[in-house]
């Protein structure tokens, strides 16, 4: 009996963490300077960004589309999450 609670324990636990509402911080660069937007939830990252982002977000690294413009000089551009 003992090893059918553990079992669901288990499973409760591993459910609980899936079910997370993961956020990341992300800052929008659009030249030298940034704009940073604290704890975004992932589903609400594509919405706030549509220019950058066109596939769907899975972890907040999928994020990331920082360029730097070296030949006119103006700094980064995109949006960088973590």
């Amino acid at each position: 009996m003992k090893k059918v609670f553990l079992a669901l324990a288990a499973i409760a636990t591993i459910a609980a963490f899936t079910s997370c509402n993961k956020t990341c911080d992300c800052t929008l660069y659009a030249g030298d300077e940034g704009t940073v937007y604290e704890d975004l939830a992932l589903k609400d990252i594509q919405a706030s960004f549509p220019t950058y982002i066109k596939e769907e977000v899975k972890k907040c690294s999928d994020v990331n589309s920082v360029e730097t413009d070296e030949t006119l000089g103006t700094g980064k551009w995109g949006v960088e999450c973590k």
